[in-house]
């Protein structure tokens, strides 16, 4: 079954009092044996605004009516940073910000999380970082549905192979390109976005 987002859902969010990945973990040295050794642990500044950024997303979850995709489509994070001050960097916040939406159950995992950072403003009085989760359009190795039913009427529907998944006489291409996989039997023109598959046998 292929999931198509609901291109209405969004998730509207705004962090504050965000901590960088500098500033994520903490280390010390333990002394175990005769050999000291670096531990990693997680500052009471980073168990705080874990659980009251934690709260808050699932308080929005809710009143938002957010419905979690499933873990095989892919989630835009579009963020607008206001900072404090001029020499921050936006990449450095993303790490937080994906462990604690995961957690809190925005998405399943954020390997599939494709973040980006819309605009940087600075602003003393108030920073903070606004954040706008929906889910992509993209199915697998196709840019939205339309070009997936393309593809698939053009040469799936058409082939002696067929594209049934997990199934005897199905097709593993099709399974691969809908794990986004970018494969030597799947051609891809990526200044036009068509797609041609090599192994195709008309019916």
């Amino acid at each position: 079954m292929i999931y198509i987002g609901n291109a209405k859902q969004v998730l509207k969010l705004i962090c504050k009092d965000f901590i960088s990945v500098n500033h994520y973990m903490s280390y010390r040295s333990v002394k175990k044996g005769k050999f000291n050794m670096v531990m990693a642990y997680k500052p009471k500044t980073t168990k705080d605004f874990e659980k009251s950024f934690g709260e808050y997303v699932k308080q929005e979850i809710k009143k938002q009516g957010w419905i979690k995709p499933p873990k095989d489509k892919f989630i835009n994070l579009d963020t607008v940073f206001y900072f404090p001050r001029v020499d921050m960097d936006a990449q450095n916040f993303f790490k937080s910000l994906s462990d604690i939406l995961t957690s809190s159950g925005v998405w399943e995992d954020d390997n599939i999380v494709l973040e980006k950072v819309h605009r940087i403003y600075y602003d003393s009085e108030n920073p903070r970082i606004e954040l706008n989760v929906t889910v992509s359009d993209h199915i697998g190795i196709f840019d939205n549905q339309e070009d997936y039913k393309n593809f698939i009427n053009t040469y799936c529907n058409n082939c002696k192979k067929g594209n049934k998944i997990g199934q005897k006489g199905g097709c593993s291409i099709y399974k691969k390109i809908l794990e986004s996989r970018i494969i030597d039997d799947i051609e891809i023109n990526f200044n036009t976005g068509e797609k041609k598959c090599l192994k195709f046998k008309q019916k």
